[in-house]
């Protein structure tokens, strides 16, 4: 309850090649934490606060992708034994546009 750190999440996605002609957006509600996102082994990207969206089309390509999620807390939870919530809030969803 009192956690304080870094949690991952990983998965491997199957995109068709037509979906690469417009953007892939990727949405996840992480609370008040930082989030950052590796696809495919490019740099990480942080996002550090609302909203927690992101263009993933450069980082994409046609067929298998992993993408990794980490989401970081404050220290909060640990120095203050507060149980406050950390990491995915629900399942990240992505959209096309």
């Amino acid at each position: 309850p009192y956690y304080s750190g870094t949690g991952v999440y990983q998965t491997e996605i199957d995109v068709p090649e037509e979906y690469l002609s417009g953007k892939l957006i990727l949405k996840a509600n992480c609370g008040e934490d930082v989030l950052s996102v590796t696809v495919n082994n490019h740099n990480e990207q942080v996002i550090p606060w609302h909203p927690y969206e992101m263009d993933l089309t450069k980082m994409m390509q046609p067929g298998k992708n992993k993408i990794t999620l980490k989401v970081t807390n404050t220290l909060i939870n640990m120095l203050e034994a507060v149980e406050k919530k950390s990491g995915l809030q629900k399942e990240p969803t992505g959209r096309t546009v």
